[in-house]
This record gives structure tokens, sequence and C-alpha cells, in this order.
């Protein structure tokens, strides 16, 4: 449910989407794992495979969805497109809270490699109160070397390449435990896409249209608002019978000679 409200965030009229939408082109993939799901799995296949553990060599025949994304990117990248991030979006069965798993350093291990991996969850977590920066993790173990984010950060050689973990139950605040409701799941999904705005203003790498916008109290506004959007309930697995997957990713838009 959090891609839910970032397409339709993007497609707002907002100036800080017009900006997004200007500087990069956004490519979503709603599902990964469409005949699982309907069995009711949330990450496993038709066939009982991990689909975010074959990433590496996915199969045409029994990761069909897996090998067309793969395929997908690495025709982006021969036409020389930069894809500046890889988000895989999950629901967690065991924490709370909202959270990332990322990877550990930049693969040109330049001075500022672990500033530079860390800094767009920085942003995050002070946009988003539901998010936990200290849950976040940046550690490559052996048994994630082939799910999405590390094979796309090692392979397509993106920076940031990670995955929006958020709980399936609720998230803690002033030490209770909230159950998260929609529009929680909604808004996580809104925050995503300011903290990028704001990580691009960061590096100077995008305008900034709208400087006085404050973020804590934005998002403390909205949080009190209901969703009124009937757009399409595109969802990764906040609940378990909902969609499995969400991906979306972004490329550099070329400039116009």
């Amino acid at each position: 449910m959090c891609i839910r409200d970032s397409i339709y965030f993007l497609l707002g009229s907002s100036k800080i989407a017009a900006e997004l939408r200007k500087q990069y082109t956004f490519l979503i993939v709603p599902m990964l794992n469409p005949d699982g799901v309907i069995l009711g799995n949330t990450r496993y296949s038709i066939e009982g495979d991990d689909l975010n553990r074959c990433w590496d060599n996915p199969s045409a025949v029994h990761h069909p969805a897996i090998h067309s994304l793969k395929e997908l990117l690495r025709n982006l990248t021969a036409e020389k497109a930069e894809i500046k991030v890889y988000c895989d979006l999950h629901g967690h069965s065991k924490r709370y809270d909202s959270f990332i798993y990322a990877c550990h350093h930049v693969l040109s291990a330049t001075h500022d490699s672990w500033n530079s991996t860390r800094m767009l969850t920085k942003i995050m977590a002070r946009t988003c109160s539901s998010f936990d920066y200290h849950q976040c993790s940046f550690e490559i173990k052996p048994d994630k070397v082939n799910t999405a984010r590390v094979v796309i950060w090692k392979e397509f050689k993106v920076m940031h390449s990670f995955t929006l973990e958020t709980s399936i139950y609720g998230y803690t605040l002033n030490g209770r435990i909230i159950q998260f409701e929609d529009k929680d799941y909604l808004f996580i999904g809104k925050a995503l896409m300011l903290s990028l705005y704001e990580y691009g203003v960061t590096l100077g790498k995008l305008n900034d249209p709208a400087p006085s916008l404050k973020f804590s109290k934005t998002i403390d506004e909205d949080r009190k608002k209901d969703s009124k959007l009937s757009l399409i309930h595109i969802s990764e697995p906040t609940r378990p019978l909902y969609i499995s997957y969400a991906v979306f990713c972004l490329k550099k838009k070329k400039k116009k000679k």
C-alpha cells in the first residue's frame, strides 16, 4: 500500500512532484509474484521458490517476473541510462515500524561512501515519524547475497539499492505500540518521495521550488487526514492477502541536445 501514495504524490500538482518528474523517470512494477499471491503467499511463488533469493540468476521459466525485470534493467543500462535508486518494498512480520535494508558502501569506495549510503535513510527518518533509523541495516549477510537489493547494487552499480520494510502490525511512538492504519501505510509512500526530493536538493541535483517546506509539520498534518484516493490498489504485503512485491526504479533523464 505504501507504493500507492508514492504514485499519487508523483502524479500530483505540487512543485516538488513537478521537479521530480522533470529530472527523473520513474519505473514502477506493482507486483512480482502474481501466481504466488493468488494462492495466499507473500514471498513464495506458485512453485514454492522464494522470489527474493533468486536474483543472481533468475530462470525465465521458473521466475519469469524477476527474469523480465532484470532484463529491463540490463536494457536500460545498455542505453546508458543511469539508475539512481532501486527500491524494493516489503512487509515485515517480525518487527515494528518502517526501516531500510541497504548495502554498506558504494562500489567505487570513495572517502565519503559511508555517509553517502546512509544519507537518504537519515532523511527518511527525519521525514517520517514511523520510520526507525536504528532498525536499518547496511550489512550484507551471506544469506542475502541473492536478494534484489544486493544483486542490483553489485551488478548494476546502483549505490542506493535498498529494501523498504514496513511492519504488517504497527509502529512505536513515545514508548507505545500503535497499529498501522491504511493512511499510515499510504503516508510512508509519500514520505519516500519527499525524502528522494530532499536528497536530490541536498546533492544539488534538484532545484528547490519550496524551500520553506517544513517536512515534520507536513507529515504530522497529513497523518491526521484520511485518504480520499480512489486509485487502483497497488500494494506490497502490508496485509497477508495483498500483493507481494512492489518495486520502483528511477533513472536520470537524458538531457536534450
